[in-house]
């Protein structure tokens, strides 16, 4: 009898502790992804981005879609890079052209 009970209470303690040690664990990974959420560019290109597309590109540099358009059909040396039918701008090269052409 003794034994059950030792054991009932063993086992409550490891329940306990079980979803103590959880909740902290949880706690701890959500903070942490909150902060690299927070490291991350927000709406500014890196040199480390892949190609993107036009609507990403756009929202990288806050302009329309129209607009780049506009500068791909106004200047035939635009960066970009065909891949099939698609079409794909490294965000770094874009800035650079547009500080070359817009920032003298």
């Amino acid at each position: 009898m003794q034994q059950d009970k030792l054991t009932y209470h063993f086992n409550e303690f490891i329940s306990e502790f079980k979803a103590q040690i959880t909740e902290e664990v949880a706690t701890s990974v959500i903070d942490s992804l909150k902060d690299v959420i927070k490291s991350l560019p927000q709406g500014r290109p890196t040199d480390d981005m892949q190609h993107v597309t036009l609507s990403e590109l756009a929202c990288l540099f806050s302009i329309s879609k129209s607009k780049i358009n506009q500068l791909r059909k106004k200047h035939k040396d635009f960066p970009l890079v065909k891949i099939g039918t698609s079409v794909r701008f490294n965000p770094r090269e874009v800035k650079v052209f547009l500080k070359k052409h817009y920032n003298n």
